[in-house]
């Protein structure tokens, strides 16, 4: 789930009841404002956290416990969108001097900027275990375009919609496959596109102005959230045959997915009618776990789930200040 949706959400939940699995905390250099973003198969987190200006730094947690902490020189902001296995980190850079630069750390820390030939400005917000990113660049004439970076540093442009300036991917899987989103006028729709370029719009059957994938798992299935008429957000998976399910745990109010591993398990969060809320774990079967970081917690966010079923996600303290959050990794 996006940030800015998670912090809307956020500030209207109470808590939930405890879970039982293993939770660890994961905060970096002390920092109370620190979001994850990403897991890998072997249990590493890639997120970020603040600082006092507004300045955020990125960070993975290695499975060890150990922390590495990272930003480019004269950045603002650095932050990690996805890790894939092998320890390749992506994401974006922030400067006052130089605007906004995708990034690839590798493994070693060695950071290289990534930016599309001619773009005025570059996101990168994925990378798969071949090493190929998607993304986002902007043109000098404010439109916005996709991109596929081949491991080799070959980009391919493209759009949702041939001759259409408004493409966003957000994620890519170990074939190649992309999804993400198109926008026109004041509508998102989602979109599939396939390893032979061929690319599919597609719009959840409730959604009312947006649909949002968030991830695409191993067989190409999507995860996301759309808005219904009364612009509360609802999950919801599409099959690799096209067919979207919609979908909130039994009794929620509202909903979004944000992750989905390559057994077919979805992570997100949820939001009760009598205000209370927290993550949610579901199964391929279709069946659910309710869970908090802890029953004092304001609000509990699932992000990302690998296929050993640790679940990396974000918290908020029990003040409900939105700028006291931090990191959680749950341990099945």
């Amino acid at each position: 789930m996006n940030r800015l949706l998670y912090l809307a959400l956020a500030a209207a939940l109470t808590s939930p009841a405890a879970a039982r699995p293993t939770y660890i905390l994961i905060d970096p250099s002390g920092e109370r404002d620190t979001f994850a973003a990403a897991i890998n198969s072997s249990g590493a987190v890639a997120g970020e956290y603040g600082h006092s200006g507004g300045v955020f730094t990125g960070f993975i947690r290695q499975p060890d416990g150990s922390i590495a902490t990272f930003a480019l020189d004269g950045a603002t902001r650095t932050s990690p969108f996805r890790l894939n296995d092998s320890g390749q980190t992506v994401g974006i850079t922030l400067s006052a001097q130089t605007g906004q630069h995708g990034f690839l750390r590798q493994p070693d820390g060695m950071i290289t900027l990534i930016d599309f030939p001619g773009g005025a400005q570059t996101a990168v917000f994925a990378i798969n275990n071949r090493g190929a990113m998607t993304g986002v660049y902007d043109r000098d004439d404010q439109s916005q375009h996709s991109f596929i970076r081949d491991p080799d540093g070959t980009f391919h442009s493209f759009d949702a919609v041939q001759g259409k300036r408004n493409t966003e991917a957000h994620d890519i899987n170990d074939a190649g496959q992309v999804t993400g989103i198109y926008f026109e006028s004041r509508t998102h729709h989602g979109f599939f596109r396939d390893t032979d370029g061929t690319v599919a719009i597609f719009d959840a059957p409730d959604s009312d102005r947006f649909t949002y994938p968030a991830a695409i798992g191993r067989n190409g299935s999507v995860a996301g959230y759309y808005g219904d008429s009364a612009h509360r957000p609802h999950s919801f998976v599409r099959y690799p045959d096209g067919t979207i399910v919609q979908f909130d745990p039994p009794g929620a109010l509202m909903s979004s997915a944000s992750g989905i591993n390559g057994r077919g398990a979805i992570v997100g969060s949820y939001k009760n009618a009598d205000g209370s809320g927290g993550s949610y774990l579901r199964r391929k079967n279709g069946a659910f776990k309710l869970f908090a970081f802890h029953k004092k917690t304001a609000f509990t966010s699932a992000t990302a789930i690998n296929d050993a079923g640790m679940i990396v996600g974000n918290y908020m303290s029990p003040t409900g200040d939105l700028k006291d959050n931090q990191v959680f990794l749950r341990l099945p």
